[in-house]
């Protein structure tokens, strides 16, 4: 949820969308009552035109799958990077063979910050995703095995989700 809000909040920042956030999420809910969790579910042009739809990662996750093999493949929450830079950033280094150089950690640059989603927004969110959410740890665990699991919604990735949905800059005018 906290990706398609903060990608709401670019197209907001460069002019591209001007409706309220409340009002797209009403409209697309009304539309798209449940999250993808099958390529086959989005419609192209859904797919371009709605937030809710470009937030369902496991549909997308499904198709790079079913066209490049596993092996050529590296998924990373972001959540990764936030509670564990420096191994995340090896295992990238691994990845794509580079050698890893201990103790660099990335930098955040340009970091964003957004106006947090209304805890009424978010409540009416949550359900729609929930299922997705699932789905999506399971394709995880099974493309990562079972090291995958340990990182999959603990306390601690709960916990930086929840910092990540709550950061704040000054309200945007609508």
């Amino acid at each position: 949820m906290a990706r398609v809000h903060a990608e709401y909040q670019l197209y907001w920042r460069l002019g591209a969308e001007r409706r309220p956030w409340d009002e797209i999420v009403d409209t697309e809910l009304s539309r798209f009552p449940t999250c993808p969790l099958d390529p086959d579910e989005i419609r192209p042009a859904d797919r371009m035109q709605s937030f809710l739809m470009r937030g369902a990662a496991l549909p997308h996750l499904r198709r790079w799958v079913a066209c490049f093999p596993q092996e050529q493949l590296l998924v990373l929450r972001h959540r990764d990077l936030v509670v564990e830079p420096e191994a995340t950033l090896a295992r990238i280094c691994r990845f794509v063979d580079i050698p890893v150089k201990p103790g660099l950690v990335p930098q955040r640059v340009n970091e964003g910050f957004y106006e947090p989603t209304a805890a009424a927004t978010q409540g009416r969110l949550q359900p729609r995703y929930e299922a997705h959410d699932r789905a999506l740890d399971d394709f995880l665990i099974g493309l990562r095995g079972s090291a995958g699991r340990a990182n999959l919604r603990t306390p601690l990735a709960r916990d930086v989700d929840g910092r990540l949905r709550t950061r704040h800059v000054p309200p945007l005018s609508p």
